[in-house]
């Protein structure tokens, strides 16, 4: 998760209704997935040989690895020659500029596919970030939580749906540089690797595997009303407390709309949903170890993000109906 709100601009997607949006049923089976390799991915990535993942280094090459070993076995399409897709990207935005402030910084996306049943084109992207800040004043800031718990619980959906074929086309993207501004995410809207008028709606993951704030937050209802008796029914049978809120919808709560990679979708106005637990102690500290990660809090937050993804891959025509009505050229 990035703290500072330099992507937000004040925009505002007001009154967006998806109507005729039917609640999807949820999975027959969300516990179908390899929970050993979902918690072994991420006490891997969150080791000390990876140097806390920041991008350029080694320790990012490193996870780099991890995450295609896990893509390949899954049976992910790697999409053009290579599952690695290189970008450059700034360090921030300038605030009064809107320009890169520190431009041509290199990074690293990776990016696979899953195809679905139908051919019509419409593409869920489920997204995660593998990147976070790197060693400082000596210390390695591993990000167990932040967000190894995002990548890992991203390809444990894949590992779902591998073997409960989506309805619909779906992208798996780990992102670099999310802790720089987004510079991935970024990186990836200007230049997309399919058609961004395909990408019907976006699943982002960050945050998962702590408990201590009374479970897991699903935020971009209020951008997408739609959404919220989807998640309404499936919190009913989650594994999780699941709640919605932190989307601008009560002033009390902290807006993370644009608060992580979920951000560049909202501004091409691509209907979101963003994942994740509220701060807590370790949240960009050198202590965001595996060994604070709560298994239990973890296993549900995945089982209630893959009951989540297969509702809105049920409903991506819908989507996909609601996204034409409310864009244009000019900002879509």
């Amino acid at each position: 998760m990035f703290e500072i709100l330099s992507l937000k601009r004040g925009l505002v997607l007001a009154g967006l209704v998806l109507a005729g949006c039917a609640s999807a049923p949820a999975p027959t089976d969300p516990e179908s997935f390899d929970r050993q390799a979902t918690l072994s991915l991420t006490r891997e990535l969150s080791r000390d040989f990876l140097f806390g993942r920041a991008p350029d280094t080694e320790g990012s090459r490193k996870a780099q690895d991890l995450i295609i070993t896990r893509m390949r076995a899954l049976g992910l399409q790697p999409v053009g020659d290579d599952y690695r897709h290189p970008f450059l990207y700034g360090d921030f935005v300038d605030r009064e500029t809107g320009q890169d402030a520190t431009p041509n910084l290199p990074g690293t996306n990776l990016i696979a596919r899953l195809p679905g049943r139908r051919k019509d084109g419409l593409t869920l992207v489920i997204t995660a970030h593998y990147d976070h800040l790197g060693v400082r004043n000596g210390e390695i800031f591993n990000g167990a939580d932040d967000n190894a718990s995002g990548v890992a619980g991203m390809l444990a959906i894949a590992d779902y749906f591998a073997a409960n074929p989506p309805r619909h086309d779906m992208l798996f993207v780990a992102f670099d540089a999310e802790e720089a501004g987004f510079g991935g995410a970024r990186a990836f809207m200007a230049d997309p690797p399919i058609p961004a008028s395909r990408m019907t709606a976006n699943l982002n993951l960050d945050m998962i595997s702590r408990g201590e704030n009374g479970g897991l937050w699903a935020s971009g209802a209020n951008h997408t009303p739609a959404f919220a008796p989807m998640l309404a029914e499936i919190a009913v049978e989650a594994p999780i407390a699941l709640h919605m809120g932190h989307d601008g919808s009560d002033p009390d709560e902290e807006d993370w709309t644009s608060m992580s990679d979920q951000v560049v979708f909202y501004l091409k106005k691509i209907p979101h949903l963003y994942l994740g637990v509220e701060d807590h102690p370790d949240y960009h500290q050198p202590s965001d170890d595996f060994a604070k990660i709560q298994p239990d809090v973890f296993i549900a937050s995945v089982e209630t993000a893959i009951m989540i993804a297969a509702a809105m891959d049920q409903d991506l025509d819908e989507i996909a109906d609601f996204r034409t009505e409310n864009c244009n050229l000019s900002d879509c």
